[in-house]
């Protein structure tokens, strides 16, 4: 497997982790490990040279907003 293969599967191994780990505590913490795992990812994109992930985050996130108040 080549490097980047296998840190892709490191990551995806953590993350399936942390989620069945939160399952146990219910929706909010499963929630909690997804919103932790798009900050990462947009953390990631920035550094790699693609900070306007954070602006395409924030758009989802304002819209689930929206429709969750109105």
């Amino acid at each position: 497997m080549k490097p980047a293969q296998t840190r892709q599967q490191n990551q995806a191994d953590y993350w399936n982790a942390r989620q069945a780990a939160a399952a146990h505590l219910g929706p909010s913490a499963v929630a909690a490990v997804w919103y932790d795992a798009c900050r990462m990812v947009a953390r990631q994109r920035e550094k790699n040279g693609s900070p306007e992930v954070w602006n395409q985050l924030a758009s989802h996130l304002h819209d689930f907003f929206k429709a969750h108040t109105q």
